[in-house]
């Protein structure tokens, strides 16, 4: 290589770095900011800085599956080796499930129509089926044909038209993908069908990062992907709960309330953020499966919230959540008894106005936002269990709504 091309390849190196995040930090970001530069209006974790804490967590940081993968523990805990196997597992899904790598089987399969394939993607395959069926197609694993179309359409700059979106939305039915177990084999009864786990898959991936974790003898982490899903382990260091908050579906630097969650899964869909542009119309980036077009961007519904028992589920509900009506939306997640959902709906002044499921209660308010807490984990608030917030005044939960302006939610619901 010339001298010339040895400096250039040198100033490339160099400004990549410096546009990535650290991959390691010993303290994790100022509670009084909200973590990650999320594409989405998202939920996100309040983190530690307090005086004599810088040194209690290590948080590393991973570009995986096209956003950064990052994963917390206590610093007592934290091993190289645990961590970069976590990391390890969300890379090998990544091979497996990408629909951007011809090599991935999911790619593979697409262009075969039947397919050897390994046991995790076996299982997401069966899972995302189960929540398909679950949410009446409002979430659908098989809707890859219509996300090409408009990908397609995105780069060339013309919508699809009528016919080419009734030729694609007929190979979206996922009853038409056949699983056989011994061996594992997946199968398309119609031509042209493909999967797509963008709506599920950075779930699951953590899903199984946290397994290597806790195999490990980790049993207290925060892993998150993409600012928008995250898998909780345990409980942080001294609080009985994970301290949450959901952004401004429309304000990113705002926020519009509190969530205090226990272990679990959680992920927050949201219309505003990630949009697509064609001949100047703006698109949503979530596609309604039951009609094959982008959800409305002005969609009342501004984000939804989701908290169950893993990741990969709070991943499809959410999105399932934000092409429904919204009390049909909420109803269908009272009928699950481990689920509960939070979401922002928007007024016709133009504010923000927050319902719940009956598992999310609203327990005061901190810095004039309202405080929400899973029902199970009211112990969050105190022994009294009656909403007493002051323990929680004056503490870096409180003081994080004094950094951030204000993004109260409407009193009254919208009409």
């Amino acid at each position: 290589m010339t001298p010339f091309g040895k400096a250039w390849l040198a100033i490339c190196v160099v400004s990549l770095i410096a546009a990535l995040p650290p991959r390691d930090s010993v303290a994790l970001p100022p509670r009084g900011s909200v973590a990650s530069p999320p594409k989405d209006p998202v939920a996100s974790p309040i983190r530690d800085t307090a005086e004599g804490q810088s040194d209690r967590y290590r948080t590393r940081m991973r570009l995986q599956m096209g956003s950064f993968t990052e994963i917390t523990v206590p610093a007592a805990d934290y091993t190289h080796r645990a961590v970069s196997r976590a990391f390890d597992a969300v890379e090998a899904l990544d091979r497996l499930l990408s629909t951007y790598r011809p090599e991935s089987e999911v790619s593979r399969l697409a262009a075969a129509g039947r397919l050897a394939v390994s046991p995790e993607v076996l299982e997401i395959t069966a899972l995302a089926i189960r929540m398909a069926r679950a949410t009446g197609g409002a979430f659908n694993p098989a809707l890859g044909p219509v996300i090409q179309l408009w990908r397609d359409a995105e780069a060339r700059q013309v919508p699809p038209s009528p016919a080419e979106l009734a030729r694609a939305r007929r190979s979206t039915d996922y009853e038409r993908v056949l699983l056989q177990t011994e061996p594992d084999i997946i199968a398309f009864a119609e031509p042209g069908m493909a999967l797509n786990f963008g709506a599920i898959g950075k779930g699951y991936a953590l899903d199984k990062a946290a397994e290597v974790l806790l195999a490990e003898g980790i049993d207290s982490a925060m892993l998150a992907s993409g600012g928008s899903s995250h898998r909780l382990l345990g409980h942080p260091l001294e609080r009985p709960c994970w301290e949450m908050a959901i952004r401004h579906p429309e304000a990113p630097d705002r926020l519009v309330a509190f969530l205090l969650v226990g272990a679990g899964g959680m992920a927050t869909s949201a219309q505003s953020g990630k949009q697509r542009v064609i001949q100047g119309r703006t698109y949503g980036h979530i596609i309604d499966a039951r009609t094959g077009r982008p959800a409305d961007p002005e969609t009342p519904i501004w984000s939804a919230t989701v908290w169950a028992p893993d990741a990969a589920t709070a991943d499809a509900l959410a999105t399932a959540l934000i092409v429904m009506e919204a009390a049909r939306g909420l109803e269908l997640i009272e009928t699950r008894a481990e689920s509960e959902a939070l979401i922002v709906r928007r007024a016709p002044d133009g504010s923000p106005f927050l319902q719940s499921t009956s598992g999310i209660v609203r327990r005061g308010e901190l810095d004039d936002l309202p405080l929400y807490v899973l029902v199970q984990e009211t112990r969050c608030l105190g022994d009294s269990g009656a909403g007493d917030s002051s323990r929680l005044v004056g503490s870096p939960i409180a003081r994080l709504g004094q950094n951030l302006r204000s993004g109260r939610p409407a009193s009254d619901p919208p009409s």
